[in-house]
């Protein structure tokens, strides 16, 4: 081997290595993960994903536990092998993210925007996004436990009246013209299922029921 061939594979060889490293030294935007750190909820009040602030992520409909890139305004979802399995890119205003495209797993995800975080209020509503909507056991048998409207009403199964609720933390108290009829805890699990605790008066059978998941919209 000559010296000018030699050379020529030396620097084959160091390109390959740094774009290895390039590949495998990808690291996230801080500033833009803290911002998209919290569980997503679509416009209809579904759990859409989540983003961790250690750079992990799930996806509605599976248990698995993906690696998330942010970087600027760019999100990619990767499995065990590093491979994309999705991503987008977005616009965070007041917020509220808006997904500007989608490929994968997001590409009819987008169609919901804009997703809203966990605990925040949407616009015109009285309560948190992670509780509106019709809520089904997930025990055998599946049936409506409860159902919360966006004004705060919640309807409980076997249960005449209609009750408004207010929510404090993960907290909710039911009320009827005012009178205190009984409270419970709530825990939303990673795929956006909830589970009830400390159920007291009126609420004491949700725990029994508990956990519960979201019923899609007809």
């Amino acid at each position: 081997m000559n010296k000018l061939t030699y050379n020529g594979f030396l620097a084959v060889l160091t390109l390959a290595a740094a774009l290895g490293a390039g590949c495998t030294g990808i690291e996230n935007d801080p500033d833009a993960l803290y911002k998209l750190a919290g569980g997503w909820y679509d416009s209809r009040y579904h759990f859409s994903f989540e983003i961790t602030e250690e750079g992990q992520g799930y996806i509605a409909g599976s248990t698995t536990q993906y690696k998330v890139l942010v970087s600027s305004n760019y999100v990619s979802f990767r499995d065990s092998h590093d491979t994309v399995i999705g991503s987008f890119h977005y616009e965070l205003k007041k917020g509220e993210l808006t997904m500007t495209s989608g490929s994968w797993d997001f590409k009819d995800m987008k169609d919901a925007s804009p997703f809203i975080k966990r605990g925040a209020i949407p616009s015109g509503a009285k309560v948190p996004v992670e509780l509106i909507g019709t809520w089904n056991r997930v025990k055998s048998p599946d049936y409506t436990a409860f159902t919360i409207t966006p004004s705060g009403i919640i309807t409980i199964s076997g249960m005449i009246e209609d009750y408004m609720m207010e929510v404090e933390g993960n907290v909710v108290s039911v009320l009827l013209e005012a009178v205190f009829q009984g409270k419970f805890t709530y825990i939303v699990e990673e795929d956006g299922k909830i589970a009830v605790r400390n159920g007291t008066e009126l609420c004491r059978g949700l725990d029994i029921l508990s956990p519960f998941f979201k019923k899609a919209v007809q």
